[in-house]
Order: C-alpha cells, then sequence, then structure tokens
C-alpha cells in the first residue's frame, strides 16, 4: 500500500525546561527527508523557566504556550493547533532518524491503521542509570505494542508516535489528569473504538534516558504512579 502524494503531518514537541537539549532535536526534525511543505512543526512551552522557547524561535519554529501543567495538556494544545491529516509526536529530548518521519506515516496507507509507534533507542548509554533504562527496555516500542503484561492492550509511547488527527479528535485527545500513563489511556480508548496500532521499526528515535540516579527513581516512580492511575481509572 502507497500514498498517491505524502500526507500532511502536524510534529507536536511538548517541551518543559528543555533548553538544553531541544536544539539537537529540531535539527533532527529539520533534516528530515520528507516534503516541508507538508510539515507543520509546533513546539508547546509547558510554563518552562528557562531559555527552551527562544531555542525554539531561534532555530525557526513554531512555539505554542501551554499554561496547564502536564506533557497530556501540552499535547492536546498541539492537537488543538494541528493542521495535518496526521499528528506525530516527538519528544524535546529525542534526536529522530532522518527517515522517520516517512516511515511512520507509510503504515497508514493501511485505512484501518489509526496510530503508528516508532523504535525507540537510547541515545546514549554511559551512566549506570541509562545502562538499567536500556537493559530493562523501559521503552521498547515494539514490547510496547505488543501488550505483554501488566498492559491489557498494546499502546505506543508518545515519545516517538502518530495518530490520524480524526481519531485523536474522536477519543477526545489526552486525558490531562495524567502526568504519566496518558498515551496508554489514549491508545487503549482508540482501540476500543475500532482503530488498530501497527509498529514502523524503521522509524527509528533516540532517547535521552535519565542520567543520574535521582533523576531515574524520580521518573520509575512517576511510571508506577501513572501505571496504577491508569488501572484505577
Amino acid at each position: 500500500l502507497m500514498f498517491p502524494s505524502p500526507p500532511d503531518i502536524s510534529i507536536v514537541i511538548p517541551a518543559f525546561n528543555a533548553a538544553a537539549w531541544i536544539g539537537d532535536c529540531l535539527d533532527s526534525v529539520r533534516r528530515q527527508r520528507y516534503p516541508s511543505s507538508r510539515i507543520q512543526t509546533l513546539v508547546i512551552d509547558n510554563r518552562s523557566a528557562d531559555a527552551t522557547s527562544a531555542v525554539a524561535l531561534a532555530h525557526g519554529f513554531e512555539v505554542v504556550s501551554c499554561a496547564r501543567p502536564g506533557p497530556a495538556a501540552a499535547r492536546n494544545e498541539g492537537i488543538r493547533r494541528a493542521k495535518g491529516t496526521l499528528i506525530a509526536f516527538l519528544d524535546s529530548d529525542a534526536i529522530a532518524d532522518s527517515n522517520w518521519l516517512a516511515e511512520l506515516c507509510a503504515p497508514f496507507a493501511d485505512s484501518g491503521v489509526a496510530g503508528v509507534g516508532g523504535r525507540i533507542e537510547p541515545l546514549r548509554v554511559q551512566t549506570g542509570s541509562e545502562y538499567h533504562a536500556f537493559l530493562c527496555g523501559i521503552l521498547d516500542q515494539q514490547k510496547l505494542l505488543r501488550g505483554e503484561p501488566p498492559f491489557m492492550l498494546p499502546f505506543a509511547a508518545t515519545v516517538n508516535a502518530a495518530y490520524r488527527a480524526d481519531a485523536l479528535r474522536e477519543a477526545g485527545g489526552f486525558d490531562e489528569a495524567f502526568f504519566t500513563g496518558e498515551d496508554a489511556d489514549l491508545a487503549w480508548r482508540i482501540q476500543w473504538a475500532g482503530g488498530r496500532l501497527a509498529y514502523a521499526p524503521n522509524a527509528l528515535v533516540r532517547h535521552r534516558h535519565r542520567a543520574t540516579r535521582l533523576d531515574y527513581l524520580r521518573q520509575i516512580r512517576q511510571y508506577g504512579e501513572g501505571t496504577a492511575q491508569l488501572f484505577a481509572k
């Protein structure tokens, strides 16, 4: 299956105090082998206290402010402003391969596919925390899209994912009560509505794992809280 022409796609990048690394992320977006006229990129500044917006603007990208805290609220702001028929999500601390967007879009040629997750690899593995995250596969997209226990259904981590814009809007977007786990909640609701998810192994994004033990433990605790909230819902 192939598209008659490349679909219009909006890239939504939520950012919070990301000045130190968002430039690398945006450089990778600019290097995409995809028609630039078909891409809208939205950087959602989620109440940053640093120069996140200034860095994004200096790179020539559109910046939108989101006063409500949390990645779910930031992504919903992106969904509201997105003009593309597809909406891709990329984290500010990730770097996309130059073929990322083209590979992420390809499975949507099947009209039954509502969402696609791409491959996520660590940007580096140097500290003990980065090594542990790598060994545990905390962002192993292929594993997440198999729907392994304890999760009831597959889901795509929004570090590297795309959805049809109409499927996102019909589902009501992300649940802003979640700070983590909002990606699984959304994916489950879309599947219950009849949409399918697909895996794009060549849509590669390299993610900057938490480097220090304290930051990593804080992240794992947030993941645990989000999973408990998800099952409670």
